[in-house]
């Protein structure tokens, strides 16, 4: 088990939850000018002079599952499936051991929902970003989730996402949301296999946090 920040570990459960329209496009919509749906990962949208995944809940559940190798599941009221994964409508809907994080990619107004969806599934901590951008520093969200009792982890998953290794070219770097707003964080490396699949070997392969500094 390795500390990923705050008392989050490769050993919990974690839920990506958001609306289908940052999980990318449904399956057989038509193609969007602006977002291609060929590489949902890709990094085609903008924070100014920062390029940032277009989908990012699909890119933070991709970068959780597929490269960390982390218990993740999709929560996504209007998808069935999330990359040919079974996505579930509410936290309580989820099947299995119970959810233990939550990494929000849900609009501010639904906040209350997102609250009283936990609270009834029993889910203790909340992963979140917030910032001037994004849901711009609202204290009102904030007080929601504290009058709900939710441990509030204040940050960006993808921080946490090595860009680096992923062989991006190094001029561009310095454009690239997920790799300026993870400097000086921990980046997390290598895979272990979730419980859930079929074939476990006897000896997971832990992921290594490599570099240091603070997550805040």
């Amino acid at each position: 088990m390795t500390e990923i920040r705050d008392g989050l570990t490769t050993a919990m459960r974690y839920a990506v939850y958001a609306l289908g329209r940052e999980f990318g496009p449904a399956p057989h919509a038509p193609a969007s000018p602006n977002r291609p749906p060929t590489d949902p990962g890709a990094d085609a949208n903008f924070y100014g002079l920062l390029r940032k995944p277009p989908y990012e809940a699909y890119k933070a559940y991709d970068v959780m599952r597929r490269e960390w190798g982390l218990d993740v599941v999709p929560v996504c009221p209007d998808r069935d499936t999330v990359n040919g994964d079974p996505s579930y409508p509410s936290l309580a809907a989820v099947p299995g051991r119970p959810v233990e994080c939550v990494v929000s990619f849900l609009p501010s107004h639904l906040s209350q929902t997102l609250a009283d969806d936990m609270a009834h599934a029993g889910v203790p901590t909340l992963w979140r970003m917030f910032g001037p951008i994004i849901n711009g520093y609202d204290d009102e969200e904030q007080a929601i989730y504290r009058r709900a009792g939710i441990r509030v982890v204040k940050g960006c998953v993808l921080a946490h996402w090595d860009v680096v290794a992923t062989g991006i070219p190094a001029h561009e770097l310095a454009h690239h949301a997920c790799f300026i707003h993870g400097l000086g964080k921990r980046k997390l490396r290598g895979r272990q296999v979730p419980s859930s699949q079929v074939h476990v070997p006897s000896v997971k392969p832990e992921p290594v946090l490599v570099g240091g500094g603070s997550d805040d």
